[in-house]
């Protein structure tokens, strides 16, 4: 008898390492020419690790392996990776809000909402102050922050609340007396009953707040 035995084996040339940016959140569709192992007999090569051309890969690192073998269980193997890289989020706040006070309330409720469209996967959003949360009277710094698995991106913007309320005003009636030189004067404090203002009254003031022999009887 002859024995021919074959101890030759195969060769496989893998494609080098792809690189590709993500089209979604579930990745993208990799298209790759799949090695064909060759021998000096006949060969078989299949895929044993990865996925195949035109499947989606997801974010990250994939390993491709492909492994060639002949009749005599002659094997050798061949990888390369698919690499799919993420895009960092690029925030857009609004432009400076100025909103007027609630009625009767020294500050306001103020809506707002920051937009983020480019990061994959898709970011999250979070606020140095929630919107619809209650803003004082002045300017109010606002950061708003996308953040994904790729990177961060924040924006800053204004929130400015005036106080457009006058201030409600009260008094009362008061009598008082000419002194010996014929004049008297008077006080907020004498004529005043609980004047008021949600942001709080900064001065008060009367006038007239002097009388003579000339104003006997009533005066406005």
């Amino acid at each position: 008898d002859i024995t021919v035995i074959d101890n030759i084996y195969p060769s496989i040339s893998c494609p080098s390492n792809i690189n590709v940016i993500a089209t979604s959140a579930a990745g993208s569709i990799v298209n790759f020419s799949a090695p064909v192992g060759i021998d000096n007999c006949t060969a078989t090569t299949r895929m044993i690790a990865g996925l195949a051309s035109g499947s989606t890969f997801p974010i990250g690192t994939t390993t491709v392996t492909y492994e060639v073998a002949d009749a005599s269980n002659n094997t050798i193997q061949c990888s390369f990776d698919v690499i799919v890289s993420g895009l960092a989020p690029s925030i857009v706040c609004p432009s400076s809000i100025t909103q007027n006070s609630d009625v009767a309330v020294c500050g306001a409720n103020v809506t707002f909402s920051a937009n983020e469209t480019v990061g994959i996967p898709a970011s999250t959003i979070t606020y140095s102050h929630t919107p619809g949360s209650f803003f004082p009277i002045g300017t109010t710094i606002v950061t708003a922050t996308a953040t994904n698995a790729v990177g961060i991106s924040s924006c800053t913007f204004d929130v400015l609340v005036e106080d457009t309320e006058v201030p409600v005003v009260v008094t009362q009636n008061l009598t008082v007396q000419l002194d010996a030189s014929g004049n008297v004067s008077i006080t907020t404090i004498q004529v005043d009953n609980g004047s008021y203002d949600a942001c709080g009254i900064k001065s008060k003031s009367v006038s007239p707040s002097s009388f003579s022999c000339s104003n006997v009887g009533a005066n406005t």
